[in-house]
């Protein structure tokens, strides 16, 4: 059952993104960038924004808005957001230069540089390569079924080393290595591991040594420092309301990295000068085309390739629980578009329109709102919904005032009451209602998703 796979922890990344061709060369002016990013911020859901261009020499910035819904720091070119699934570029750059260091190979097996007895899925004789994990073929899910975060609102931090490997050891793979596209978290967080392994060092500390210090990136890291900290822009869920921030164990590589403006606006920089710019040979290395899943679409190590009228572009976006960032490079033209935002509302339409004045931005979705519902209420509805044998949709008990949807091998949600039976997620285009029969007994819930409408009994 995959209805439910868009309600994994996010830390994105949606190869639809890649179907919308971009409609000519044009930038959009200063004036236009503002506007948009005001809109965006305008009813209060998206508190925060800090966006950047570069195009050739020129470099232009656009913050608006404040690090907290509730305080009055303004976001700043300075202001630490953390930016999800961009990190997988990162971890990317990593192995290309690893690489280019003859310190590992693309088509090594990753088990070759993992802890000694950690056990790898095969199929078939096929193995999974370093090359599998960074363009997302190595046909492992986008999350291990072992993730069960004691703290639902912080969903990676407490998956370590040793449920990794219990969960590669009982793993059977669905299809060969190589075969076909499949985004995956789980691939790069691995990814990340394995070349942290081989290095001899932290995944955090790799990253600062190999990319982040000879680009000049000092308030960017895994790790806050004490700086960073000053400059944090606290999260908020798409309802506005601020969210604990996260942190990544052993799959820091798929998400764990926190960075600014000015930072981002340096990456993107040497991103798109894969000639003279720092680390040059590595950026190049990184955005050659190495699967290709279709006509548009292709996939460098960690980026995302989209292809148009002969124009390519590589991009990543990002998210976690309180954040949305975009970024997107045109190394052909010297372009680059970076967008960061402290809500889990999407963005990216906002990243690909600064280097596209053609690029339409979808309106925010309609705020909805909420009703209180009693507690008594709320108790009758904790419990376990079958939409099948092998997929289960439980209810639980936050407090007194809520409660939470968890599916089966997937993190908990919170659920928002549009009515006494209705309720929504935020962050993920899905409600549910629940149903009861003459006697007021609840019987089902029906979850609304995709345009589908699916009826899980609940289960004695």
């Amino acid at each position: 059952m995959r209805f439910l796979g868009c309600l994994t922890p996010a830390l994105l990344s949606a190869l639809h993104l890649s179907a919308q061709p971009p409609s000519g060369d044009s930038l959009p002016s200063k004036e236009a960038v503002r506007a948009a990013v005001l809109t965006r911020i305008s009813d209060g859901r998206i508190p925060g924004m800090a966006v950047g261009r570069i195009s050739g020499a020129e470099v232009l910035r656009w913050t608006e808005g404040k690090r907290n819904a509730g305080k009055p720091d303004p976001v700043t070119p300075s202001t630490v957001f953390e930016i999800g699934s961009i990190t997988k570029v990162f971890t990317g750059l990593l192995l290309a230069d690893m690489v280019l260091r003859g310190e590992v190979a693309l088509d090594d097996p990753v088990s070759r540089y993992l802890p000694a007895g950690t056990a790898v899925p095969e199929l078939d004789g096929s193995v999974i390569t370093l090359r599998h994990l960074t363009t997302h073929t190595s046909g492992l899910p986008r999350l291990p079924d072992n993730m069960q975060p004691a703290d639902p609102d912080d969903p990676y931090a407490d998956y370590d080393p040793t449920r990794l490997r219990a969960f590669l050891a009982g793993h059977k793979l669905r299809r060969a290595p190589g075969a076909m596209y499949e985004y995956s978290n789980l691939g790069a967080g691995l990814l990340g591991w394995a070349l942290a392994t081989r290095a001899g060092l932290p995944y955090g500390e790799l990253l600062r040594r190999r990319i982040l210090e000879p680009l000049g990136m000092r308030q960017s890291g895994i790790v806050e420092t004490g700086a960073m900290r000053a400059q944090l822009a606290t999260g908020h869920d798409p309802m506005g309301v601020p969210t604990p921030a996260w942190h990544l164990d052993v799959l820091a590589g798929a998400g764990a990295l926190r960075s600014t403006l000015d930072d981002m606006l340096r990456f993107a920089g040497a991103a798109s000068d894969t000639v003279k710019g720092p680390l040059a040979r590595v950026m190049a290395l990184s955005q050659r085309e190495y699967f290709r899943v279709d006509s548009v679409t292709s996939l460098g190590l960690g980026w995302h390739r989209r292809t148009i009228r002969g124009r390519t572009t590589a991009w990543h976006n990002g998210g976690t629980g309180g954040f949305r960032s975009m970024l997107v490079v045109d190394a052909g033209s010297g372009r680059a578009g970076i967008v960061l935002a402290n809500s889990a509302l999407d963005s990216d339409a906002l990243g690909r329109m600064l280097l596209d004045a053609g690029v339409p931005i979808p309106p925010l979705p309609e705020k909805r709102a909420t009703v209180a519902v009693d507690a008594a209420t709320l108790a009758r509805y904790v419990g376990r919904y079958v939409l099948s044998s092998t997929f289960v949709i439980t209810i639980t008990a936050r407090d007194t005032t809520g409660i939470d949807l968890q599916a089966t091998a997937q993190p908990k949600f919170h659920l928002h009451a549009s009515s006494p039976v209705d309720f929504f997620l935020t962050g993920v285009q899905a409600s549910i209602s629940f149903e009861t029969d003459s006697a007021g007994k609840v019987t089902a819930l029906v979850l609304h998703q995709n345009g589908a409408n699916q009826r899980a009994p609940r289960s004695p």
